[in-house]
């Protein structure tokens, strides 16, 4: 069985899309290019970090969608290199959203045993009992 041949993204052929992109903003071969060379990036940065706890979907092309914004309005190629700069967005963004994502969990958890309280359960070895809470 022949190997599947995975696609690549060097730093020169993702600097040569962003500037094309940047001088002409409408034309949408270039964006359609830049956006699945982001797309690509934050696929294999999810699949290198082994995200469990976001949506493969939606968080690679949110990232993607950041790393379109950042290529039209933040980036300077005189600065710095492309690759590692939006490896780190990513990165960066794939973190906040577990930060949020878990917080949101931690926030969801805490809500549900006080209702469970009022209404007369408590929480015993990971299992829900139907008996009042001690000392209530």
């Amino acid at each position: 069985m022949a190997k599947r041949r995975r696609e690549y993204i060097n730093n020169k052929d993702l600097l040569d899309l962003i500037v094309l992109f940047r001088e002409e903003l409408e034309d949408e071969i270039i964006k359609d290019e830049l956006a699945n060379a982001f797309l690509l990036l934050a696929n294999e940065i999810f699949d290198w970090q082994k995200i469990s706890a976001l949506k493969k979907d939606e968080a690679t092309n949110e990232a993607a969608f950041i790393c379109m914004q950042k290529a039209a309005t933040c980036f300077n190629p005189e600065r710095g290199s492309a690759f590692p700069y939006f490896t780190t967005v990513i990165v960066n963004y794939f973190r906040q959203q577990m930060r949020s994502q878990n917080s949101y969990n931690r926030m969801l958890g805490e809500f549900a045993k006080e209702e469970a309280r009022k209404h007369g359960f408590h929480l015993q070895e990971d299992n829900w009992q139907g008996t009042e809470a001690p000392g209530e």
